[in-house]
């Protein structure tokens, strides 16, 4: 999509949108990118987005050169967000940490932070649904008082938290405007969370059932997790659709790429890493490097981001060995702009997602971050959602998660050695085509095909 900004609506022509939304600037992690995105581009699909964002949010991931990417002129209503156990759970979490491994849940996630999977659990069973339940209350005060001040014309809500969901539910109530509810993630079964006993997930039914009967559109960032919500809910299937994840072609179009300081193929992994894959990938790296040993000189791998304790495990365990010492780099979380960078340095990009069950329908955010840098990328994962975003592109060497997938993929990798290209010629990923269909959607059902009765 070309920037033709005579086009644009004018501030007094668009129609507002009231998004909530826990992860916003100065947060970091990839949950931030979707709203942040919305924000930047919906006013050209002529939506003027306002923001609900806590003012001081109990997660720990901070980004402040994010902050620059907030568009100018945007308006933020920040609430109180008092989360007043985060100081004990950390406290408890450093009694036991001698005796039970900590982890570090998914960016995004329901539980976010450095903890063990039974504090994890022991969280998502006391605060329903989720730690930032302490929230609501103040974001439905300042949503309320946005449209006081100045109505608005539909609400949006973004999750995880499913907080945020049951903001936008009752304001929409309050105010008898539509509302859509975004799942970036699956709430119910997610594969990258513990098990939760029978009662809560019978809470959790009923809470999901109430957003998808009350939303007059549900929008999931992923086909697989579209179609289960549909068979779970057959007689709203029409309104639960997908928009997914993307890359912001303006943003990634002034990407300096980093100093090399060799000339090896560089292959990179931008995020976090988490959910045992780390192991096959290592495994099938020492298994190339033995059978080939000349491939030490001509390869590469540095992973910038953060890694949950069974990854830093993994990663420890496997450097100390002469295999993968002087091949693989663990360089830990960096700000937003300087793993942007280091990708965009790189020969090609690593992309790994374990073959557990659930986790096929998972795209990452990187992976389009990939596609927008025209990065070749190496896909370490299973069949399902992520591979069917290469495919539609045509894009990519793809693995199997296995020991020898890996092993195998590398040595393509290697022989092959991709060129560089534009990988969605079409911009079918580009943030600004995905909000202009967000657009389309809100401009549904504000002009009278909302199919609820509120």
């Amino acid at each position: 999509m070309t920037d033709d900004t005579s086009s644009r609506p004018s501030a007094s022509e668009r129609t507002r949108l009231l998004l909530v939304s826990y992860f916003f600037p100065p947060l970091g992690g990839g949950g931030v990118q979707r709203a942040l995105s919305l924000a930047r581009y919906l006013p050209e699909a002529g939506w003027e987005p306002v923001i609900i964002a806590p003012r001081n949010p109990g997660y720990e991931i901070r980004d402040p050169g994010s902050v620059a990417n907030i568009p100018p002129g945007l308006a933020i209503e920040r609430s109180a967000s008092p989360e007043p156990w985060w100081p004990v759970f950390r406290r408890i979490q450093r009694l036991h940490g001698a005796l039970l491994p900590r982890r570090r849940a998914p960016s995004g996630s329901a539980v976010h932070g450095v903890a063990h999977p039974l504090s994890v659990r022991a969280a998502s069973i006391v605060f329903f649904p989720d730690d930032h339940l302490t929230w609501i209350p103040f974001a439905i005060r300042s949503a309320l008082a946005v449209h006081r001040r100045q109505p608005v014309d539909a609400i949006m809500s973004t999750s995880p938290p499913i907080s945020g969901h049951l903001v936008a539910g009752i304001v929409s109530r309050r105010i008898r405007r539509p509302w859509i509810a975004d799942f970036r993630d699956p709430w119910i079964g997610n594969a990258f969370l513990p098990p939760l006993p029978a009662s809560h997930r019978r809470a959790q039914a009923w809470l999901e059932r109430w957003i998808v009967r009350n939303a007059a559109r549900v929008v999931t960032a992923m086909p697989t997790l579209t179609s289960l919500l549909q068979q779970r809910y057959p007689a709203h299937a029409e309104r639960i659709v997908t928009i997914t994840n993307g890359y912001d072609a303006a943003e990634l179009s002034v990407v300096a790429p980093s100093p090399r300081d060799d000339r090896r193929f560089k292959i990179v992994y931008s995020g976090s890493v988490y959910g045992g894959v780390l192991e096959t990938f290592l495994a099938g790296l020492e298994r190339l490097l033995d059978e080939d040993p000349a491939a030490r000189e001509r390869l590469r791998i540095e992973f910038v981001g953060w890694l949950d304790s069974e990854s830093d495990a993994t990663a420890r365990r496997h450097l100390a060995r002469a295999g993968v010492a002087g091949v693989v780099t663990f360089s830990g979380y960096r700000p937003r702009v300087e793993a942007l960078a280091t990708a965009a340095a790189a020969d090609a990009a690593l992309y790994l997602l374990a073959a557990d069950p659930g986790k096929e329908m998972f795209i990452g955010g990187k992976l389009f971050e990939y596609v927008g840098l025209g990065l070749p990328i190496f896909a370490v994962a299973p069949p399902g959602d992520a591979r069917g975003v290469l495919e539609r592109l045509g894009w990519g060497l793809v693995a199997e998660p296995t020991v020898e997938g890996v092993a195998d993929g590398l040595r393509r990798l290697l022989d092959t050695r991709p060129a560089r290209g534009i990988a969605d010629p079409a911009g079918l990923y580009d943030r600004r085509r995905l909000a202009g269909r967000l657009g389309d959607l809100l401009n549904e059902v504000v002009e009278g095909r909302w199919d609820r009765d509120h």
